[in-house]
């Protein structure tokens, strides 16, 4: 029968959905569970392990439906075990019993006490039930292994009287084949409520795998590459659609699987033209042999996923088929690996290279031959299982880091108009992309773990411990450690920090400019948002991942002690900070002067706040020396200033053209404030100099930051305006005086040179 999906059968429920909380409330016993029932199959189940009359189908279900029990168990043994706690609330309720309690208490205290043991025997029961299946579910998890053992040891027929059985069956192969095609699709459980999502998904994996084909092939690639990767996305997405409407049933349908090797055989196909792939070993292999390995090897993995144990003759011809693809497949992986030469460490073991292929091919064959099909199948399932998920691995990893990795760098197209469509300039980084890097990576390497031990024959039980482990986690002494939980949790983290990012930038950059909030306000508003975003981004992360709140109050005592010996100076920064974005002294792009430090504020945060001298140098202050220090503010409330420029003039200058062209000057000037809105320009005759008639310009400008170019474009016109005007500009000039200046001899500047003396031995003579 189709498949249909209904509301009407839903409608009954609506008001049982409604009066729940008071329906739970009321309820007066535990869900039902029959412990009659769970024994006699446990019992079963048990009597045929110990008889060994199980296949590897019947096991597969009685696990399910040992699964079931231990579930329904667990959660009889759950809500009893609330409704006794509920029943020993009303008992107490009820008070002590003594020899004054009237009848209607001591009844409903009886009452109460009946339903309570009642209800313990039910627990009694549910947990019984519960060891029980555990202890089934060990036996029949050692069953399954054993006999997954003597499957893979077994001899199954030689292959020539495979061939022989097979020929002679020819007409019951033929038709049970048919009938196998015709039952097992699954197409035809499938309704229009099921067909159409299918149909939908198949077209949009096939429409996002062409669009993502674009970048990875060269120019030069054939048009049926690019086509194959596109039909290989629509049926990887129709595989797992169907796989997650079939995975309940005991034995899948194998139209999922046959999807699955479709894609895969494409992807194959289309590896081969890949530009942004670089295999080592790839220009000694062959493509034709490398192309007919993949497609051999995924004939025979999706042969091995039929289920023919109702149908002995297609079975039989499977057998013999698969024998066939084993034997061509040893002898294509040997042809591939024939001209590949070992370098590096391992170029000395390149004269066994040869002869260990020779023989490992020999002994394949010889196995196949033999009969020993299962030991064949595992052993090249798992060789090739594990070179395409190492394929698969590399192109996964590859897609995350070019998908995600390329948004920073807008490396594609659609990443450059997806990051226009958020607002984001090219200078912009999301923080949280090395994150999602990171978790895609996580769940890739974790996909192919899993696919890795699927293909090498692990046991279902092995795998679902192993599930348990990621999904329910392991305790290290007290603490519980959940992977899915951790891996969870950092998705949420990061998501939440690229969503807070990305308002804050849109915030900044447009909502608050329309809301018509000043700079300052919307600094604050911007700084608050980004700090409150990654502290709920990491509250949910925490809280998804499984940590408990309540060692908050551990870790704020430990916190306080730190505070009051050596965090004292990062909290009076954080607090400092705080108090900076509310009161707002300062607000970026404000010159301020602090200390020796004198620039423009780029950036305001709750620790520190960097200032961009005139020097292009950048200054990190702490918050708490603007707080606790004396700062000078140029433009806090507005950017008007004062500009005084000092002239000096000689004595005898005419003054009132002096002050006339000082004037003309100023009302030139643009910048400077001549319509009222401030003080008008003056001139101010402050002194006489000691060789100067000094006076000051004194004006206001619209914009102090201009007032060194302002200053010096009035300096320029003074020095001009005085030169045409003849007005000289005079400098300190000194008259020195010697009165005395000694001379060699003991001589001086004023006294008469003494007369020459006659020498010594000779005439006096004039």
């Amino acid at each position: 029968m189709p498949r249909r999906f209904s509301l009407f059968p839903l409608l009954p429920t609506l008001p049982l959905l409604l009066f729940w909380p008071l329906l739970a409330l009321c309820a007066d016993s535990a869900p039902s569970f029959d412990f009659d029932k769970a024994q006699a199959t446990l019992k079963e189940v048990s009597r045929q392990i110990k008889a060994k009359k199980m296949s590897a189908q019947h096991t597969a279900e009685a696990v399910r439906e040992l699964e079931q029990l231990r579930g329904g168990a667990q959660t009889c043994i759950e809500d009893t075990g609330a409704l006794i706690t509920r029943l020993e609330e009303e008992t107490a309720s009820l008070g002590s019993p003594g020899p004054h309690d009237s009848p209607e208490t001591v009844k409903e205290r009886r009452s109460l006490e009946k339903r309570k043991q009642a209800q313990q025997v039910t627990l009694s029961e549910c947990r019984l039930a519960l060891t029980l299946a555990t202890r089934v579910g060990n036996e029949l998890d050692e069953y399954g292994r054993q006999l997954q053992k003597e499957g893979v040891l077994s001899r199954t027929g030689s292959l020539d009287r495979r061939f022989t059985a097979s020929l002679s069956s020819a007409g019951d192969v033929v038709r049970q084949w048919a009938t196998y095609l015709r039952e097992r699709s699954g197409l035809g459980d499938l309704g229009l409520a099921q067909l159409l999502p299918l149909a939908l998904l198949v077209l949009g994996g096939g429409v996002a795998a062409a669009r993502i084909s674009r970048p990875l092939f060269a120019h030069r690639a054939a048009p049926a590459s690019r086509a194959s990767f596109t039909l290989a996305g629509g049926l990887l997405v129709g595989a797992a659609f169907l796989g997650y409407i079939f995975h309940e049933e005991a034995a899948m349908p194998y139209t999922p699987w046959l999807l699955l090797a479709l894609a895969t055989a494409l992807l194959a196909l289309a590896t081969l033209r890949l530009r942004t792939l670089r295999w080592s070993m790839a220009p000694a292999l062959s493509s034709g042999s490398l192309l007919a390995t993949a497609t051999l090897a995924i004939v025979l993995l999706f042969s091995s996923r039929l289920q023919l144990d109702s149908y002995p003759a297609a079975q039989e011809s499977l057998y013999l088929g698969q024998s066939l693809l084993l034997c061509l497949l040893a002898l294509t992986i040997c042809r591939l690996f024939w001209p590949l030469t070992l370098h590096g460490n391992l170029a000395r073991l390149e004269a066994w290279r040869r002869p260990t292929l020779i023989a490992a091919t020999l002994a394949l064959l010889a196995a196949e031959f033999a009969g020993f099909r299962n030991l064949t199948v595992v052993v090249l399932l798992g060789l090739l299982g594990t070179a395409l998920v190492a394929s698969m691995l590399r192109f996964a990893l590859l897609f995350i880091e070019r998908a995600i990795g390329g948004l920073l760098p807008g490396r594609y197209r659609w990443q450059r108009r997806l990051r226009d469509r958020l607002g984001l300039l090219p200078d912009d980084s999301l923080p949280s992309i090395t994150w999602l890097l990171v978790l895609g990576r996580i769940l890739a390497w974790a996909l192919a773990l899993r696919l890795f031990l699927d293909f090498w024959g692990v046991p279902e039980a092995t795998l679902k411990k192993v599930h348990l482990v990621l999904l329910d986690g392991f305790t290290l002494g007290d603490l519980r450690v959940v992977p899915a939980r951790l891996v969870l949790g950092v998705l949420i983290f990061a998501v939440g920090w690229t969503v807070f990012a990305w308002l804050r930038m849109r915030m900044e950059r447009q909502w608050l400019d329309r809301a018509g909030f000043s700079q300052s306000a919307q600094d604050t508003l911007v700084t608050m948002t980004g700090y409150c975003g990654f502290a709920l981004a990491l509250l949910f992360g925490l809280a998804t991942a499984g940590f408990s709140f309540s060692n908050l109050a551990v870790i704020a005592g430990a916190l306080s002690v730190g505070i009051g010996f050596g965090m004292q100076n990062i909290v009076n920064n954080f607090v400092s900070g705080l108090i900076i974005l509310f009161e707002r002294p300062i607000k970026r792009g404000d010159w301020i002067r602090i200390g020796t430090t004198e620039g423009h504020v780029q950036k305001i945060s709750v620790r520190s706040t960097l200032i961009k001298t005139f020097d292009r140098a950048d200054v990190i202050v702490p918050n708490s020396e603007l707080i606790s220090g004396q700062v000078t503010n140029m433009t806090l409330n507005d950017s008007l200033g004062r500009l005084i420029v000092p002239v000096g003039v000689a004595y005898g200058t005419d003054i009132e053209l002096v002050r006339r062209l000082l004037l003309e000057i100023a009302a030139s000037m643009e910048e400077v404030i001549n319509d009222g809105s401030a003080p008008q320009p003056a001139v101010f005759f402050l002194t006489f100099g000691p060789s100067s008639l000094d006076f000051e310009l004194r004006c206001h400008l619209h914009h102090i930051d201009t007032r060194l170019a302002v200053k010096s474009a009035i300096n320029f016109e003074i020095d001009r305006l005085f030169r045409q005007h003849g007005i000289a500009i005079p400098f300190p000039q000194q008259e020195v005086y010697i009165k005395e200046f000694p001379f060699p001899g003991g001589a001086s500047a004023s006294s008469p040179p003494a007369a020459p003396t006659p020498r010594e031995g000779g005439d006096a003579r004039g």
